[in-house]
């Protein structure tokens, strides 16, 4: 999708820079991603039972910013309903993220051993190829 069928879509004017397009419509996008993502399959990342529903107001926090933040890192929007051929990259990172976030809800954790997952996450998303609009 180029640029000017963006900015036709979320009725921007010619005034509004390309890069605002683009964070503009992502946003836009954004809620037909959070629909990807079923809360059982999250569940089961976290290791719940999947029909255990005590966590679910935290991981449909979760959910969303997981999605954001891959979104944010390829540099496009991302539905994980969609037939997209890196959906199951989009799927891993975004499932990592949350396990993660889960176990660790503190942004520092003392006395414990540090790793770096978001490490994992980019070099997961590394070879993914971004839609540059010039």
């Amino acid at each position: 999708m180029t640029v000017d069928e963006m900015r036709a879509i979320i009725g921007a004017g010619p005034d509004v820079p390309d890069a605002e397009v683009i964070v503009r419509y992502g946003a836009l996008e954004a809620p037909k991603a959070d629909r990807g993502l079923p809360i059982e399959e999250v569940r089961g990342q976290v290791r719940l039972e999947r029909t255990d529903s005590s966590e679910d107001s935290y991981l449909s926090l979760l959910i969303p910013a997981a999605i954001r933040a891959v979104r944010n890192e390829v540099g496009r929007p991302i539905d994980l309903s969609s037939d997209d051929p890196d959906n199951d990259v989009f799927r891993v990172a975004v499932l990592l993220l949350i396990g993660h976030w889960f176990d660790t809800r503190a942004p520092v954790a003392v006395g414990s051993q540090s790793y770096e997952l978001p490490f994992t996450v980019s070099f997961l998303l590394n070879p993914v190829p971004r839609k540059w609009v010039c």
